[in-house]
């Protein structure tokens, strides 16, 4: 485990050791060479005159996929060893932009010391590698990378609204084989002494069937949400949250109930009402117009899609971008040409939909609240076609977004295995 002290010389470990292993065979160009490969259009990076000779030739020999070439190999090296060092945070505006594009057309020549970069660098630098690595077709050690967006998900100084840990989030509940790697190290952050961490890391529990063992710890992390505070949606996150978790989260909610404020003790209640049923000790329902006025959301945040959305930043791009919006499409088309019964239409609509979630869990979840609050008449006719094409498309196109390159191949090796243990640290900080 590496100590927190070590941490700040990251940066300077790093430039040690990609100068000892060869940065230094080529001249570093000044800084703003790699800000203006950021501004300069694709065409014209290959013959742009006030670049580095070597650097034209490089991106023409990318962009005709000359990778395996050993010339170019060689080449490429300590440029790519120049360009992680200027990842890191600096006054220079637009370098590291510049350098990321310089890498990310690299690709796989460059996966070896991305990975290096992973674990030693600044947290810029480390924001930026996960990013190229997560792109990249293979990496030696997925644990290690998704240990990395966990380690991102802490407190920066941005509180809740950072955009690391805004985005590490994302990149964790968006990927279901993700997640699984990332699971251990979530397990071990909810000890963190950084309370972001520590509250992204149950969340995310939630989500898999590893947080049922650890139900005790999660809800002691994120009941204390429910109450009263001065942080928009943290309530509606947690209540949500808590749903998913499910019948583990009970007793120890039950167990905490004396500890809750007005707000938390009436959401307390909602939520075992809502996961156990009306007959649960201490459960009571509340009614939408009291339950808005402290969710501020139209849904009922612990029996909506809203946390399934939240958590996957599910924009039109996205959407369109990944599998699901094949799916989506298809649906659309087979309704409209194959299938006449508009309760038939509205079942399979019902199935795409639920389907957007991070995990199978998650998306099962969502398929039993859907069917709960169905009318009794509709749930007759239409649950046992719900169900039919809620099985078909999972077993077809499964629950979440096509997991990142860098998941798909990952026994293709690209490099030297790291050990995930520096990226473990107790503090979180």
């Amino acid at each position: 485990m590496v100590d927190d002290l070590l941490v700040p010389t990251g940066a300077y470990i790093l430039t040690m050791m990609l100068t000892a292993s060869g940065a230094g065979d080529v001249p570093a160009p000044k800084p703003n060479v790699w800000a203006q490969i950021k501004r300069t259009p694709d065409l014209e990076l290959k013959r742009d005159p006030t670049l580095p000779a070597d650097i034209r030739k490089l991106f023409r020999a990318f962009a005709e996929k000359k990778h395996d070439d050993r010339a170019i190999q060689k080449l490429a090296v300590p440029w790519i060893q120049q360009a992680i060092v200027n990842l890191r945070d600096d006054e220079v505006k637009w370098n590291a932009h510049g350098a990321s594009r310089f890498l990310g057309a690299a690709r796989h020549l460059a996966v070896p010391q991305l990975e290096l970069a992973m674990v030693v660098g600044d947290e810029q630098q480390r924001m930026m590698v996960s990013e190229l690595l997560l792109r990249a077709k293979s990496v030696s050690d997925p644990k290690s990378l998704a240990a990395s967006w966990v380690w991102l998900m802490r407190d920066g100084g941005d509180g809740l609204s950072g955009p690391n840990g805004v985005t590490a989030f994302r990149v964790l509940a968006s990927s279901s084989q993700m997640l699984r790697a990332a699971t251990p190290e979530l397990i071990e952050q909810l000890g963190s002494r950084d309370r972001q961490l520590q509250i992204n890391a149950a969340i995310l529990l939630c989500l898999v069937e590893e947080g049922d063992d650890h139900a005790e710890r999660i809800v002691e992390v994120l009941a204390p949400l429910l109450d009263d505070d001065d942080h928009m949606g943290t309530a509606s996150t947690a209540l949500s949250s808590l749903s998913f978790l499910g019948l583990p989260a009970i007793d120890p909610l039950r167990d905490q109930l004396h500890l809750r404020d007005e707000q938390g003790t009436r959401l307390t209640r909602h939520l075992l009402h809502v996961i156990a049923g009306p007959h649960t000790p201490d459960a009571r329902q509340m009614p939408l117009w009291e339950r808005r006025a402290i969710t501020t959301l139209r849904d009922d945040p612990a029996q909506s899609s809203a946390f399934i959305r939240f958590i996957n930043v599910y924009e039109n791009e996205d959407l369109y971008a990944s599998h699901l919006g094949a799916m989506t499409s298809w649906w659309c088309s087979h309704a409209r040409h194959q299938r006449s019964k508009a309760s038939q239409s509205a079942a399979e609509s019902i199935a795409v939909y639920t389907l957007i979630g991070a995990t199978e869990r998650a998306a099962k979840r969502q398929l039993e609240y859907r069917i709960a609050a169905m009318p009794p008449e509709a749930r007759r006719k239409q649950e046992a076609e719900i169900r039919r094409w809620f099985d078909e498309l999972l077993e077809e196109y499964g629950p979440a977004q096509p997991d990142p390159p860098a998941f798909r191949d990952f026994e293709d090796c690209c490099g030297p295995t790291l050990d995930a243990r520096p990226l473990r640290r107790s503090s979180g900080t």
